[in-house]
């Protein structure tokens, strides 16, 4: 079997064959959101704390959600459907691991989501 990685980043290890599983568990195993995402990536916030979610982040990370364009955004909805508030936030590499084990857990209801669209 051969896996291949359509978004190039980070690379397989290449072929990976059953005799392979160790290196390919020990590959799996060192993956972090920081190594797939290097320049950082825009984290949503889905819950009802927003506030209380940046001035944690703020305080533990030294990065504010809440100065970035992408917070307190209103969106319209899809078809015609109610808008709502987006709560977004570009997150540096070294942070997204912490965030997502640390808020996208019991800390504040909610979660919080990596989008797959990259900002324009």
């Amino acid at each position: 079997m051969t896996v291949i990685d359509l978004t190039s980043s980070p690379p397989l290890p290449g072929p990976v064959r059953t005799r392979d599983g160790d290196r390919f568990a020990a590959w799996l195993a060192d993956l972090t959101w920081a190594k797939l995402y290097p320049e950082g990536r825009d984290l949503y916030y889905e819950g009802e704390y927003p506030d209380k979610f940046a001035e944690a982040v703020r305080e533990e990370f030294g990065i504010d959600p809440s100065a970035d364009p992408l917070w307190g955004k209103w969106t319209e909805g899809d078809d015609g459907g109610p808008g709502f508030t987006v709560y977004g936030f570009h997150c540096p590499a070294q942070h997204i691991d912490a965030i997502y084990s640390t808020y996208g857990s019991h800390r504040f209801p909610g979660r919080v989501r990596i989008l797959h669209d990259d900002r324009k």
